[in-house]
């Protein structure tokens, strides 16, 4: 059934072989009315016919038996050849011709164009059933099993196909070739053919006779016939004539008189070509390729003069084309060039009159757009302005507001969106603890003398900031202590005896500064392995947290150091003597004083809102 199988599609493609090279060649020729002596071809068109004809070809007579109810055997199949095929000249068996002792009762022979092929009929019923039903390959393509779905891709079928008969494998086959040969005829195939010298398989081995059986059967002779007796090239008249027009006068560039037949003639006359070709009615046919050369080397020559040609006149119309302009050009550009001048500076003393008295100073005003030789005079001026403009705003500050402008303004940057309430609409001191009413009487010595003793100790310039804070330790220990901020380290001032506690910190050391997004005065100072965790508090219980952010930042700014990073979460993370801590912070009730408590490696602070 394999075998058979395989010699269907041989016949098949030399079918298409046929059709495609012997008999549509030869039938253009008659079709276009060329002198042409007919050449003889087998055309196993019959075979073809005896195997896939719909009701009565050798595979739909086995797919009838497949479909019959009863016992039908690989027996009774063969006996339906024979009726069928009994008198076929290409068929035979020992039914039909009796006498015939090569072939044994269950064997049937076809004379295929390659010669005769012997089949045993045992097998070709089971082999052309598909015993799997629709149903059973649904069910195992939507099987969860990649393996089991891939395998049965014919089970994506329409449910209304589940309860048909399968199709025979001899039926899916013949479609396959049809749809084979359709898309071949659709194309421009081109054939390998491939001869066997011997069938030992040896390089050196030449059988002749088997050779001559190949080159026969595989209509190689008939090919080469009708190849040697035809015509290499065609085309149609109108495509000949637009392309090899331009190798008669009469014909460049446009025809005179008659149409494409007339003018083709015309060209192949005058080149001395018209006795290697013939005209048909639609197409002028040229024998040998030595023609084309011919026609495409003059062709080739004849281009250069014309590319030379239409390049001489396109250079010509396009300087006279650009000298007109130029001087055209010349004179627009002076007068448009002035005009513009004009125009914009017009345009900025109209949008910028009365600038000094708008609320705004001119920000909202939209410059006009300048000419292209003025953009960078007008980046400069809108320099200009935005000075100007920041200069007077400043100057409306008032000193008291001045002094502490850009540590609100770096105040801004961090708490903007971030924590509701820091401080941002009362004055900003800095010092605080220089002032008497902040400091409570908690030490006979004052907070002057003490910054005196320290400034000959730990130099520095200016104080940026200082206020009373609740400090909690490494030793689960909290107290009251002042914190002092200078411009070169922070220092932590006993509340009762005035004196400095442990060296200051620099403020380089300061890597991050924590803080709660709740107006309760937390703030931490991540430093190395031992950071610093505080609790704010004053007399007025105002909210200074936010002032002592916007000054540490705004001093960093001044010296041109790296800012340090500002976190802002309800639980702070935090090291004490090199050990994490988590901070965690509740309010508590009004003037309350700040509580720390241990909890593990958790902190709780229970302290009061300050007022905003």
């Amino acid at each position: 059934f394999e075998q058979l199988c395989i010699n269907y599609c041989n016949e098949k493609l030399q079918q298409l072989f046929i059709t495609l090279v012997l008999k549509q060649e030869q039938e253009e020729y008659t079709r276009e009315g060329i002198t042409w002596m007919h050449i003889d071809y087998f055309n196993n068109q019959i075979i073809c016919d005896m195997i896939e004809s719909p009701k009565k070809g050798l595979l739909a007579i086995l797919d009838e038996a497949c479909a019959s109810i009863g016992k039908v055997t690989d027996t009774v199949f063969l006996k339906e050849l024979d009726k069928a095929f009994g008198g076929h000249k290409h068929y035979t068996s020992r039914g039909v011709n009796l006498s015939d002792k090569t072939l044994k009762h269950d064997q049937f022979r076809i004379t295929h164009y390659a010669g005769e092929v012997t089949y045993n009929v045992e097998g070709f019923m089971d082999k052309n059933r598909d015993t799997l039903y629709q149903d059973i390959k649904r069910s195992l393509f939507h099987s969860k099993h990649a393996l089991l779905s891939g395998l049965f891709q014919d089970g994506a079928k329409s449910r209304a196909e589940v309860g048909r008969r399968p199709p025979t494998a001899g039926f899916l086959f013949k479609q396959s070739m049809s749809a084979l040969a359709t898309q071949l005829a659709s194309k421009q195939p081109f054939y390998i053919r491939c001869i066997k010298p011997n069938d030992e398989k040896s390089p050196r081995a030449f059988d002749r006779e088997r050779v001559d059986h190949q080159v026969r059967y595989l209509g190689l002779l008939e090919n080469v016939r009708v190849r040697r007796a035809g015509f290499a090239y065609r085309m149609e008249y109108g495509r000949f004539l637009q392309r090899y027009k331009v190798l008669c006068k009469s014909t460049w560039p446009n025809p005179r008189r008659g149409g494409p037949k007339e003018n083709t003639q015309l060209i192949l006359g005058e080149k001395g070509l018209a006795k290697d070709c013939e005209a048909g009615k639609t197409k002028i046919f040229i024998r040998s390729p030595q023609t084309v050369f011919t026609l495409e080397e003059e062709r080739a020559r004849k281009i250069v003069d014309v590319v030379i040609f239409l390049q001489k006149m396109t250079r010509a119309t396009l300087a006279r084309w650009r000298y007109r302009r130029m001087l055209a050009v010349r004179r627009i550009i002076g007068a448009y060039r002035r005009y513009k001048l004009r125009s914009y500076i017009f345009s900025v003393i109209d949008a910028f009159r009365g600038v000094r008295s708008l609320p705004d100073l001119g920000k909202s005003i939209r410059w006009p757009a300048p000419p292209l030789v003025l953009n960078s005079f007008v980046a400069g001026m809108k320099k200009m302005h935005h000075r100007w403009r920041a200069a007077v705003i400043v100057s409306r500050i008032p000193p008291h507001l001045k002094e502490c402008f850009h540590p609100k303004i770096a105040a801004f940057e961090i708490f903007n969106g971030r924590r509701a309430h820091w401080g941002y609409h009362r004055r900003w001191a800095g010092d605080y603890l220089s002032s008497p009413n902040e400091l409570p009487n908690l030490s006979n010595v004052s907070y002057s003398a003490a910054m005196s003793q320290m400034r000959q100790t730990h130099p520095y310039s200016r104080v940026i900031f200082s206020s009373l804070f609740h400090k909690y330790n490494k030793f689960n220990k909290s107290a009251i202590r002042i914190l002092v901020i200078t411009d070169k380290f922070i220092a932590k001032i006993d509340a009762k005896k005035m004196k400095l506690m442990k060296d200051p910190i620099p403020l380089q050391k300061i890597s991050r500064l924590s803080v709660s997004p709740e107006h309760n005065g937390v703030v931490v100072f991540h430093v190395d392995d031992n950071d610093l965790v505080a609790c704010l508090r004053n007399e007025k219980n105002e909210e200074r947290v936010g002032e002592l952010v916007g000054r540490l930042i705004a001093h960093f700014d001044e010296i041109g150091a790296k800012r340090p990073t500002v976190n802002i979460a309800p639980t702070i993370q935090c090291t004490l003597g090199n050990k994490p801590r988590s901070l965690t912070v509740h309010n508590g009730e009004q003037n309350s004083t700040p509580i720390f408590k241990s909890n593990g490696n958790s902190i709780d602070l229970i302290c009061a809102l300050t007022s905003h």
